[in-house]
């Protein structure tokens, strides 16, 4: 057998190369790739990850409805705005909670990193949002046209809509949180 580099011996000791995962090829001079992506840490980040997220999602949807209600199941700019709002609030959540226990590091509480938080989370908020009005603004109606589901109402397209916007948002973050925002400088590695 070859001599592993340092990620392939993480990868071994977590059991994974007798999965069959130790043909992968995993460059030394590749910090954080595919070879981190197949850790034990990243695992438990992302399934961390998965669970503020849910916490977002609910934040995110209560707030919304609540919105949209009052505003009467708006589209278009409207829905936009009141989607940012919403989106807001479960940014707010998101930076604590990823910040506290997902992406927790020993340099973190040296470094503010909440600018660089909050510059990932708008590009993820115009994707967030994007996809959230477009389902809603041109899919709603062709959908219901070609379907005619009764329950595919309005406030039901309010939820699928912000449920897309989600799911287009949450590869984005946690790639960029997790390499860019959170990042573990390599001598504080444990």
């Amino acid at each position: 057998m070859e001599k592993m580099n340092s990620t392939q011996s993480e990868i071994a000791a977590d059991g994974l190369i007798g999965a069959g995962l130790d043909s992968l090829p995993v460059p030394e001079t590749v910090s954080g790739g595919v070879g981190n992506l197949l850790n034990s840490q990243t695992v438990r980040q992302i399934i961390q990850f998965i669970i503020i997220g849910a916490m977002n999602t609910f934040v995110d949807l209560v707030v919304l409805n609540f919105l949209a209600y009052f505003a009467g199941y708006p589209k278009g700019l409207t829905f936009a705005m009141l989607k940012t709002l919403s989106f807001l609030s479960a940014a707010a959540f998101s930076y604590y909670a990823n910040s506290r226990w997902t992406f927790r590091s020993p340099d973190l509480e040296k470094k503010n990193r909440f600018p660089a938080f909050l510059t990932a989370s708008i590009a993820g908020m115009v994707l967030n949002i994007t996809a959230a009005t477009l389902v809603i603004t041109y899919l709603a109606e062709p959908v219901n046209r070609l379907l005619e589901f009764s329950f595919l109402t309005d406030s039901v397209w309010i939820n699928i809509s912000a449920l897309a916007g989600t799911a287009c948002g949450l590869l984005w973050n946690f790639t960029v949180y997790k390499y860019i925002v959170f990042r573990i400088r390599p001598e504080n590695r444990q």
